[in-house]
């Protein structure tokens, strides 16, 4: 990959010391690593990529958080995209099933996100 084709990734500050930045290197982007308003990665200023661990996002579903950041990131980005590492079901968190899939739904049928669900933060980063 040229450096006049290379796709140019922000990273936030807390992605800093994960797997996923050395295999975003060697996959060709520049990566950034700075303290960024919304989300884990900002991708070419248009794309924004929110990453949680499925206990992450049973919590930030539980207090409301999830929405909040939804809401921010469709106002900021082109696109958003959530990336959910774990089972999402469970987390043995206090929360009904069907509050998952109502959130789930809330993010792709009217915020437009995209979700991406990865069994393990290593099927993220390895080949």
């Amino acid at each position: 990959m040229t450096t006049e084709t290379a796709i140019t990734i922000f990273a936030d500050s807390s992605e800093a010391s994960t797997p996923l930045l050395p295999r975003l290197q060697s996959a060709g982007a520049h990566v950034r690593v700075g303290d960024l308003e919304c989300g884990s990665y900002v991708i070419s200023g248009s794309i924004v990529v929110l990453r949680f661990t499925a206990q992450e996002f049973v919590e930030a579903i539980i207090d409301g958080m999830l929405f909040h950041k939804a809401g921010k990131a469709s106002m900021n980005f082109e696109r958003s995209v959530f990336l959910v590492e774990g089972d999402i079901y469970s987390t043995r968190a206090a929360i009904a099933r069907d509050a998952i899939d109502g959130a789930l739904s809330f993010l792709v049928c009217v915020e437009g996100c995209l979700l991406y669900t990865s069994p393990s933060p290593r099927d993220l980063s390895t080949s």
